[in-house]
C-alpha cells in the first residue's frame, strides 16, 4: 500500500493532471537537507506554481524524526521501507559492495514508479539549484535523450569530484560551501550568471548521474536501475555501478545521455551521509 502524504488530495489530483514533470529526491535522516532541497526546488522551479511540475520525496528507510518532519511540513512523500539483506545474500543476487547502495537504488526506482508525469527528474537532497535549471533540461529531453545538468561540486576531501572519465562530461570544481548551513548561494548564483551566456544551448555527451531527466515509460521499459552495484568474483569486487548500468540500458534502447551546459546545479557531496 502506498503511503503518500499531501495537504489536499483534490488539489493534488488537479495538479497532477496538469503536470508534465515529476521531480523526486530521496531523504532518510536529515531534516536540514529535507528543508533545503524542498526550498531550492520551489524557489527555482516556477512551473510548480503553474501546475506543470510536481515534487515529492521518497522517505527511503527514513528515521522517525524525518517522517514526522515531512508530515509536519506537509511535504508530499512516499514511505519506502526496504528489506535488509546480508552481503552474502546480495552477492547471490549478483550485487556487490556497499550493502546500503542496494536500498538506495530501490529508492530511486520507487521515485520513477511513483512519478505522476511523462518525464521524471531525479535530484539528490544535497543539491542547490539555479534559475531555469529545469527549463534548460526540458529544451533537450525527448524520447531519445536523457539530460543531466552541469554539476558544480565543492570537491570532497577524499572523493574529489565527478571526473569526465566516469561517464562523459564530468562536474566542475568550484567550492560554494559543504553543507546547507555553509552554502554561499550568492557565490553560486554569480558563477551561474557569469557562465550562462557562454554556455547557452551547449550540450556534450554523457554527464553526471543527477540531476537527470528522462521519460518515465522508457525507464520502466528498460528495467530502471539495477538494485545494486554489480559484483564480480566476490561481494567486494565491484565490476560496474548501478548508475552506469542504467545509462547503458537506456543507450541500448536508443536513448542518448547528454549534459545541458546552461542548466546549473550545485552539489555538496555526501550530504546526508555526513550530516
Amino acid at each position: 500500500m502506498h503511503s503518500f502524504i499531501s495537504f489536499d488530495l483534490d488539489i493534488l489530483n488537479v495538479y497532477t493532471y496538469m503536470a508534465t514533470v515529476s521531480i523526486a529526491a530521496l531523504i532518510y535522516k536529515s531534516t536540514v537537507y529535507a528543508d533545503f532541497v524542498y526550498e531550492q526546488v520551489h524557489k527555482y522551479t516556477p512551473s510548480i506554481k503553474t501546475g506543470k511540475t510536481n515534487f515529492f520525496f521518497v522517505a527511503n528507510d527514513a528515521s522517525e524524526e524525518v517522517i514526522n518532519h515531512l508530515k509536519s511540513k506537509n511535504y508530499p512523500f512516499f514511505i519506502q521501507n526496504n528489506e535488509k539483506y546480508s552481503e552474502q545474500e546480495l552477492f547471490n543476487m549478483g550485487y556487490g559492495w556497499p550493502e546500503y547502495i542496494h536500498r538506495v537504488y530501490k529508492g530511486w526506482n520507487r521515485c520513477i514508479i511513483e512519478s505522476m508525469n511523462e518525464y521524471v527528474c531525479l535530484i539528490n537532497s544535497d543539491m542547490g539549484l539555479s534559475e531555469n535549471w529545469l527549463e534548460n533540461l526540458l529544451k533537450h529531453v525527448n524520447d531519445n535523450t536523457a539530460v543531466s545538468s552541469l554539476l558544480i561540486e565543492r570537491g570532497h576531501e577524499t572523493l574529489g569530484h565527478f571526473g569526465a572519465g566516469l561517464n562523459g562530461t564530468g562536474s566542475i570544481l568550484y567550492n560554494c560551501g559543504k553543507t546547507p548551513l555553509l552554502y554561499d548561494e550568492d557565490k553560486f548564483t554569480k558563477y551561474v550568471n557569469n557562465n550562462k551566456i557562454n554556455n547557452y544551448n551547449k550540450t556534450t555527451v554523457g554527464g553526471v548521474y543527477m540531476p537527470i531527466i528522462f521519460k518515465k515509460d522508457v525507464a520502466i521499459k528498460v528495467g530502471m536501475y539495477p538494485e545494486g552495484n554489480i559484483a564480480g568474483a566476490n561481494f567486494n569486487n565491484v565490476v560496474d555501478y548501478g548508475d552506469r548500468v542504467f545509462m547503458r540500458k537506456l543507450r541500448l534502447a536508443g536513448v542518448n545521455h547528454i549534459t545541458s551546459w546552461d542548466s546549473f546545479a550545485y552539489h555538496f557531496q555526501q550530504g546526508e551521509m555526513e550530516a
